[in-house]
């Protein structure tokens, strides 16, 4: 696909430049990653507009091109939300696209794309940077929600989390709310106890009945092990973000220790090896309960 295009080859040359950098881990004479992959960055950017502006221009490049620099304003490392322009553009484009009555979703090139899109949505929505998306309601993208949730190995926990964590962002992001009346106040509050019954749902749910896995994955007995523990982890990361940054309770109620030591029994269950491994996505969960 970067053949047929020029701006996903453009983006994808930067973030291999970046993904040298880090892996050489030092700045050699002769690859100045920061003027390399600001270029290379600028020349994606640059066709991109082309393509936008193109009649009937392939949809998946389009796609994958805005993924490929919204992974490389994430691992740039600058402590700014430039990313957050590209997933706005990504989702803009996204909503038109899953708007066509003829969208065949099963093809994987659009579901991978997708899973990314809704993961990053979701996580990002229980950040400070999140509020400057506008998030949308959960409904608008899975209205069906436990129908048709499924364990995801890109991101590591189960589909229908993203639906929790998006409600938590839109309450963690409401508007005034010290001059909203009681009667507001108590609908968030109301809202905030629906979505701890949710997540310790899909806590039990999971642990009673394990992971439910697309039809085309198989996983061996001590890898469906390491995966229950990541998504564990997710869930109840998902928990702290509602305790501390929603409901408002101190970091050593028993609340948030109990999420943080459950997130730490399920880390220590994984193992880094060098096949398939939950240990890569581990980062947002012990994030969060440091």
């Amino acid at each position: 696909m970067t053949h047929q295009s020029d701006s996903l080859l453009y983006a994808t040359m930067a973030f291999a430049a970046l993904h040298r950098y880090t892996l050489l881990n030092e700045l050699p004479a002769q690859f100045m990653p920061e003027d390399l992959v600001a270029n290379l960055v600028a020349l994606s950017m640059r066709c991109l507009r082309r393509d936008l502006e193109t009649p009937g221009y392939p949809v998946q490049p389009l796609l994958h091109t805005i993924r490929t620099l919204c992974h490389c304003e994430i691992f740039s490392g600058r402590a700014n939300s430039s990313w957050r322009v590209h997933v706005n553009g990504a989702g803009a484009m996204f909503a038109e696209i899953a708007s066509r009555r003829h969208l065949d979703e099963s093809e994987y090139s659009f579901w991978l794309w997708s899973r990314w899109f809704w993961s990053i949505q979701a996580l990002s929505a229980t950040t400070d940077a999140g509020k400057l998306s506008g998030l949308a309601s959960s409904e608008s993208f899975m209205g069906d929600g436990d129908q048709r949730y499924f364990f995801d190995t890109y991101t590591g926990y189960s589909s229908d989390l993203n639906i929790v964590l998006m409600e938590i962002g839109l309450l963690m992001h409401r508007d005034d709310v010290e001059t909203r009346s009681q009667e507001r106040l108590d609908i968030a509050e109301e809202k905030a106890q629906c979505l701890e019954i949710s997540i310790k749902h899909m806590i039990h749910r999971d642990t009673e009945f394990g992971l439910v896995l697309p039809g085309h994955i198989l996983l061996d007995p001590d890898m469906t092990l390491q995966f229950q523990a990541s998504n564990k982890a997710y869930q109840y990361s998902s928990l702290i973000h509602l305790y501390r940054r929603v409901r408002g309770l101190p970091s050593n109620s028993p609340e948030v220790q109990g999420c943080v030591r459950a997130i730490l029994d399920a880390v220590s269950a994984i193992t880094p090896v060098t096949t398939l491994s939950p240990w890569i996505l581990l980062t947002t969960p012990i994030f969060t309960a440091g």
